[in-house]
């Protein structure tokens, strides 16, 4: 269980990630987050979280890190190579993939 100190960040913030991410920052987690999309960052913001530009930011604030994307592209895309959450993950950060 993820305590309220603790960072949570999600990649994907679509129709389920941004209700994931409402749910998250209404209980009092630190809620960071990165989609392609302009206007879900910016709904993130406005929810009271914090929109990042990139995979890679995230990956270096949180420790639980949910992917919420719609296909195994964007799985890869997300964790896979230089700017992938694996290369840039802190130790003994958590990942979920939900898609």
């Amino acid at each position: 269980m993820a305590t309220a100190t603790e960072t949570i960040g999600l990649i994907g913030l679509g129709a389920m990630g941004s209700r994931m991410a409402r749910h998250l920052v209404e209980t009092g987690h630190r809620v960071v987050g990165y989609d392609l999309d302009a206007k879900a960052r910016g709904a993130l913001t406005a929810m009271g979280g914090t929109a990042l530009d990139s995979t890679r930011q995230v990956a270096g604030q949180a420790s639980i890190i949910l992917v919420v994307v719609i296909d195994d592209d964007q799985v890869r895309q997300a964790c896979l190579g230089a700017d992938g959450l694996f290369a840039n993950a802190k130790a003994g950060t958590v990942t979920v993939v939900m898609s």
